[in-house]
């Protein structure tokens, strides 16, 4: 248990991903500094000879032959202030700061996802504070970095203002502007940066594990934001714009202006031009005009190429790893919500329901995928109602009334469709039923009659059958293929029927009695009615049957009555106790029926009483149908003298008597006809 325990941790371990604080601080920090200390470096070594130029605000120390080392120590009486001490000091409060904001704002998400992650409890203020501002995260912290960094860049352009007022050196003007455009450029690059990781995080692995799943099947951000489209088109032109600023800037700062010389030999002006010296030289006119613009030409020196290659490069490498995560953002923005959209339809169209997919994004896909969640919704829904619909249908028209039909659904079925099948046809019918009816109103005649077919319905439905339809107090069943179930249904249905008259008793009400009869035989299943109505049938001579056996029972004092076909194709004879109780004929029948009553659901006293009394009862019907009537009569007086409530053996009794006393009637067959239908 423990193993399984520790297992499950780890999954879930596994699954909740890690908050970054201090790696995305970091590594937004160190793409700061590797923007702007190679350019500031390269800007360095470009001004290394107007340093050497200024010496008299510069001291030069030049060591060891091959080394060198410059120790700038301009002249600080002239400022104010101290520039350099000042622009430390804002560099290193601005980290500080930067760091402590960046960390107090996201520290609560960091303990969040920690204890997340470990399924330790969180604190409801923690919850909260992350549901109120994750959607705002990628904002803040791109506006801290962006704050931070521009405190250093005001500080600059102070600086450099002041420099400009006391008539600095111009090789200070242009590190200072060059570094200035450099560390503004990086803090926007830095601060797009901060934003997009941050937004890609909480969008693709943050929101599912802070927010209510059902809080995500919608946007949660309900204004306008970039499209897909735009989103391409931003990403495109921030991956292009990155690496050609830096390129550009590289170039830029390495190239020479000729007018910076005082004037150009023949082989300078050689150098500078190449082939075009010489076809500028045949024309005297031109070469004067020429070489009197020629100051506005620039040239890139054997030394700044070197420098301007160095930082090309360098710029490239920075350029293509923040492109990779800049393209690797787009892309997962787009592929993981759509992945997570396409598993959910293929599972929809496999027949899953309810189906729900987090929303993810405020863009394109955004919409689809709350588009395909309130479609999924709506089809759940409606699934649901026509199952309901479904349902309710089957309690008016069985399903397997449809199933023999060969019909999918309702909607299917048209008039004059109908199958034959041999089945059992159990009817009940409650003894005495208007006389109890006339003793309640109309409401309690319905909670009465729903009651107690609540009762009957489940022994039905639980052995293989269907309630073709109610009749008033009575039940007409179908049981298709073993009439087992039908017998069982009927000894479930007299169990029951203590029940509900134990619960009777129990309010001081009359217990009832019921009857039931069932016959085997082929039916015709079918739909007749008119255009406007129509209704589920069950037409044939056995149903006839079965409704005159239960009918049979008010005759014999009996329950549980079935013919001679039912008896004979019960698959397990072995479980059932009966007894023979009479053969008769029908109305409008020719041929005899043999009729037995079913004891299983009987009264453990009733039942071993007329299983004592079973042999002398078949003895004495065999004697009567033999015309032995004196030793039937003998027999039948044996059953009574052990069982005076036998109903059945009354009649019989009564039979032999009459033939006795007044002799066989014309035509006696020993069958007695019915003649109720």
């Amino acid at each position: 248990m423990a193993d399984r325990k520790r297992k499950i941790k780890k999954k879930n371990f596994n699954k909740v991903p890690s908050y970054y604080i201090f790696r995305m601080y970091f590594v937004a920090v160190f793409i700061y500094l590797m923007m702007i200390l190679p350019a500031n470096w390269i800007s360095i070594v470009k001004s290394i000879p107007n340093f050497i130029q200024e010496r008299e605000n510069f001291e030069l120390d030049i060591t060891d032959g091959e080394e060198l080392h410059l120790d700038f120590q301009f002249n600080r009486d002239n400022l104010p202030y101290d520039i350099f001490d000042i622009a430390f000091n804002v560099l290193f409060w601005s980290f500080l700061g930067n760091i402590i904001i960046f960390a107090g704002v996201n520290i609560p998400f960091k303990l969040f996802f920690f204890k997340k992650r470990r399924n330790k409890p969180i604190s409801p203020r923690i919850t909260h504070y992350c549901q109120k501002y994750l959607n705002l995260s990628a904002y803040i912290n791109s506006l801290i970095f962006f704050l931070s960094f521009m405190v250093i860049n005001i500080i600059l352009i102070i600086n450099l203002l002041h420099l400009r007022n006391i008539d600095a050196p111009l090789v200070f003007l242009q590190f200072f502007r060059r570094f200035l455009f450099t560390s503004i450029f990086s803090t926007l690059v830095v601060s797009f940066f901060v934003f997009f990781w941050q937004n890609h995080r909480l969008q693709i692995k943050y929101l599912e594990y802070i927010f209510p799943k059902e809080t995500l099947y919608k946007r949660m951000i309900k204004i306008k934001t970039i499209s897909i489209k735009n989103l391409f088109l931003f990403s495109y032109l921030l991956i292009a714009a990155i690496p050609l600023v830096m390129i550009l800037f590289s170039i830029f700062t390495n190239i020479t202006v000729v007018q910076d010389h005082h004037s150009l030999d023949a082989s300078q002006k050689e150098l500078l031009l190449g082939p075009f010296y010489e076809l500028i030289q045949r024309n005297p006119e031109v070469t004067r005009t020429f070489f009197d613009e020629v100051g506005e030409l620039i040239y890139i020196d054997s030394i700044n190429s070197i420098i301007m290659f160095f930082g090309i490069f360098t710029n490239l490498i920075l350029s293509f790893t923040l492109s990779l995560f800049f393209i690797t953002w787009t892309r997962e923005r787009m592929i993981i919500p759509m992945h997570d959209l396409l598993d959910n339809i293929q599972h929809m169209a496999a027949g899953d329901q309810n189906l729900m997919t987090i929303v993810k994004t405020n863009d394109e896909m955004g919409q689809l995928t709350e588009g395909f969640n309130i479609m999924s919704e709506k089809i759940s829904h409606n699934i649901q109602y026509i199952t309901k619909q479904s349902e309710a249908y089957s309690r008016f028209v069985p399903t397997q009334f449809l199933d023999y039909l060969e019909k999918r659904e309702i909607l299917d079925v048209k008039l004059g469709d109908h199958t034959q099948q041999e089945m059992s046809i159990l009817f009940s019918d409650i003894r005495s039923f208007t006389s109890i009816s006339e003793k309640m109103d109309l409401f309690e005649n319905f909670s009465f009659l729903n009651e107690y077919l609540g009762f009957m319905e489940p022994a039905i439905s639980q052995n293989h059958g269907f309630i073709d339809k109610y009749i008033g107090d009575g039940i007409m069943a179908l049981f298709p293929g073993s009439t087992d179930g039908a017998l069982q249904a009927a000894i479930e249905m007299q169990q029951n029927l203590n029940q509900f008259n134990a619960n009777r008793q129990s309010r001081k009400e009359d217990p009832i009695q019921i009857g039931i009869g069932i016959h085997t035989g082929k039916l015709m299943l079918g739909i007749i009615g008119g255009k406007n109505r129509m209704d589920s049938t069950v037409i044939a001579d056995a149903v006839n049957i079965s409704s005159r056996l239960e009918g049979l029972n008010k005759v014999y004092g009996t329950t549980i009555l079935i013919s001679e076909m039912t008896l004979f194709r019960l698959q397990d004879p072995d479980y059932l106790v009966y007894r023979f109780i009479d053969a008769v004929k029908m109305k409008g029948k020719t041929e005899p029926l043999s009729v037995f009553e079913v004891l299983n659901g009987e009264i453990t006293e009733i039942r071993d009483k007329k299983l004592e009394t079973k042999e002398d009862f078949e003895l004495g019907f065999h004697y009567y149908q033999s015309k032995q009537f004196k030793r039937a009569l003998y027999h039948f007086k044996k059953v009574y003298e052990k069982n005076k409530n036998d109903k059945a053996v009354k009649i019989h009794l009564r039979r032999c008597l009459n033939i006795i006393k007044y002799g066989l009637p014309d035509n006696w067959d020993g069958i007695e006809s019915i003649g109720f239908k």
